[in-house]
Formats: structure tokens, sequence, C-alpha cells
């Protein structure tokens, strides 16, 4: 229940996206889909009725990173900038993570 409208997951508390720590992340949404789809057959087994909106914060999950996906193909994570980088953005963090998600989720191809 702490995913947001947009899909994407923050770093404490759902929010309204005015603050740094209630906004969603690309590299926070790939964390929490990696955590959700590792602990997912447990669940499934002791939680049944819990396995679909399981699956479903996932999807909607995936949908957020395609939608924040950069132009070059790159994701910008919310924390961790890089300090030489004009912007201060470090899309090396954020795509590496956010590329963690889809081959422990098996949706590399």
């Amino acid at each position: 229940k702490l995913q947001n409208r947009d899909r994407g997951w923050p770093t404490f508390c759902r929010g309204w996206g005015k603050l740094p720590f209630d906004r969603s992340g690309t590299d926070l949404t790939a964390h929490a889909i990696r955590a959700l789809h590792a602990w997912y057959p447990q669940m499934e087994m002791m939680f049944k009725d819990k396995a679909s909106a399981i699956s479903q914060a996932i999807s909607r999950g995936f949908e957020y990173l395609a939608a924040k996906q950069n132009p070059d193909g790159s994701w910008s994570p919310l924390w961790f900038g890089n300090q030489d980088h004009p912007d201060e953005d470090n899309p090396i963090y954020g795509t590496s993570k956010v590329l963690l998600a889809y081959r422990d989720t098996g949706r590399m191809q």
C-alpha cells in the first residue's frame, strides 16, 4: 500500500510528490519490484488472497519504469546523484538498479 498513484514507490511514505521522500523513484521502484518478486512464491502460499494484488503492484511498477525511461534508454534515480554530471544526475546508478529488476523478474530480452 506504499505504492504511489503514479505506480512507482517512494522512499518512506506514500505522498503527493511535493517532498523528495514522498516522490516515486526509479531506483526505489526497481528495489521494491525485486523484493516483491523474490518473496512472491512464499507470499502466494501463505497469503493466497494477496497474490493477485502483489502481482498487479509489480506490473504497475514496471509501467512506472517504462514511463520514466529517458530518451537515451537510461533511468535516473531519485537519490544518489553524481556531482560530476552536469545536472548532478546519475543515470548509471539508476539504470543499473532498473536493469536488475528486469533481470531478476525474467523480463530481460
